[in-house]
């Protein structure tokens, strides 16, 4: 019977220290959450950012709307990039006589094929052009009929924010 009271004894032990460590792990829990809530802050962002190169200077302007987010185009003083991929070398575009540049049309094209719109709207597309503030006329004029034969025919340049008090 001794056994059987000490077995009975051992048993109710076990279920208090049990009981005792059921309890929720607060420390890991707590880890977990502040992780969570610095992660969100960081990625928290009210400002629309667009794609930038270093090579491409913006020109500075007073501007009071944020950009949309749209198809970005980009010009450098060496090539023309739909986002990061490269479309066409500047030089070839000046080197040619043509009023439009082929391979904008086709990557805008493409664009709209892969991502078509859920309803048709006269307005057509954004297209966000982000180039250097020394670009000359005649490239942006290829590159604007170039937009104009696609969908894209809103049309927005990017520039470099300047509150009210620092424009010049």
């Amino acid at each position: 019977m001794a056994s059987g009271k000490a077995k009975l004894m051992r048993k109710q032990r076990h279920q208090q220290r049990r009981k005792a460590q059921q309890g929720i792990q607060l420390t890991a829990l707590m880890d977990v959450f502040t992780v969570l809530v610095f992660f969100l802050m960081v990625s928290q962002d009210d400002s629309t950012r667009l794609p930038q190169r270093a090579d491409i200077h913006l020109p500075p302007a007073v501007v009071q709307t944020q950009p949309e987010e749209s198809l970005t185009l980009q010009v450098s003083d060496d090539y023309i990039y739909l986002h990061t991929d490269p479309l066409i070398s500047v030089e070839e575009v000046r080197k040619s006589d043509a009023l439009t540049i082929a391979a904008v049309t086709k990557a805008l094209r493409d664009y709209s094929a892969e991502f078509p719109l859920a309803q048709h709207t006269e307005e057509g597309r954004l297209l966000n052009i982000v180039a250097h503030k020394d670009i000359d006329y005649a490239l942006l004029e290829k590159i604007l009929t170039s937009a104009k034969q696609t969908e894209f025919k809103q049309v927005a340049l990017a520039v470099l924010r300047q509150e009210v008090g620092e424009a010049q």
